[in-house]
């Protein structure tokens, strides 16, 4: 017997030596019944087998025993992108985003080292779920971002400094403005020099005017 809340629905049976397992087409072709010891077993286990099952045995006594199945999805690998967008003008904080498909139980974490230092949940196994982490740049930490259930669990790793070196676009953002800086700072210095160098030219030719001036009075 299987149902989601209580055992309702017949889905094996064994009498007399004889194993019948086509009472429901859920289960079809995914049940094998031991005709020996009566163990039940089920293939190629999904999500909604979970719920509760009964075995019931009927001679000159009835005896029934429940058991409750619940069936976990293998957890996938978090992802970790880095928001360029996110961080500020001087490239000395990351905000780094860790997601991962959604199931049954599963529990996104960030680590820094063996401390935990955030963790969310959500009830929908359909959704996505994202974690972001606020991390300086360049330091010497290890950050992971950890997936799990009850019966599984994945995890990606993060080096800040490595990331720094690797971050792709976001490193090409901030090597840009550097050099945007940079350039801008070089050519208002040659400007002022330019213009310091002329100024300079200038007292000389009417100094050497006035010179000339007096000579010829």
């Amino acid at each position: 017997m299987f149902g989601l809340e209580k055992p309702d629905r017949r889905i094996a049976r064994m009498k007399d030596g004889d194993v019948r397992t086509n009472y429901n087409t859920f289960f079809r072709d995914r049940l094998q019944l031991d005709h020996q010891s009566g163990s039940l077993s089920i293939t190629e286990l999904r999500s909604n087998d979970s719920g509760v099952y009964m075995c019931q045995s009927i001679g000159s006594h009835i005896f029934s025993q429940q058991f409750n199945l619940i069936v976990y999805a293998s957890v996938c690998t978090p992802s970790i992108r880095i928001n360029s967008s996110a961080m500020n003008s001087r490239c000395s904080l990351l905000t780094v985003e860790c997601s991962v498909q959604s199931s049954r139980e599963l529990r996104l974490s960030w680590f820094r080292g063996r401390d935990k230092l955030k963790e969310t949940s959500r009830p929908d196994p359909s959704s996505t779920l994202h974690l972001s982490l606020l991390i300086q740049a360049g330091d010497e930490d290890e950050y992971s971002c950890v997936a799990e259930n009850p019966v599984d669990q994945k995890s990606s790793r993060l080096h800040t400094a490595d990331t720094c070196l690797n971050k792709g676009e976001t490193l090409s953002w901030c090597n840009t403005e550097a050099t945007v800086r940079l350039v801008f700072s070089a050519v208002l210095g040659l400007a002022l020099l330019v213009l310091v160098v002329d100024h300079v030219r200038f007292r000389r030719q009417i100094r050497q005017r006035c010179r000339e001036c007096h000579l010829i009075t």
